[in-house]
């Protein structure tokens, strides 16, 4: 699962308003296991094998899931070091076209 998180105040909320200005903010980040794993148990029911999912982390660390978009634009979160989406997904086209 490839996470990314921008922890600019201007993106308290809605860092849409910024757009691509905000790239140099964005950076890995890596969810407790404990929602990653709800987030894996949401794809997996609804059969997604890619989704861009919305999460707000609160003050006090709480996890607030908005949307899954399974179409959702990702292209310019590549330019982020260490965040090879479209290799994550040719892989995963590459292992269901090979069964």
């Amino acid at each position: 699962m490839v996470v990314a998180l921008s922890k600019v105040r201007s993106t308290r909320y809605d860092w849409r308003k910024r757009g691509v200005a905000l790239l140099n903010a964005w950076q890995p980040y890596t969810l407790p296991a404990e929602i990653e794993q709800k987030l894996l148990k949401l794809m997996n029911h609804f059969n997604l094998h890619y989704g861009a999912i919305d999460v707000i982390v609160t003050p006090d660390d709480r996890y607030v899931f908005l949307e899954v978009n399974p179409v959702g634009e990702f292209f310019w979160l590549e330019l982020c070091p260490g965040l090879p989406i479209s290799r994550a997904i040719a892989n995963l086209l590459l292992t269901k076209v090979r069964r």
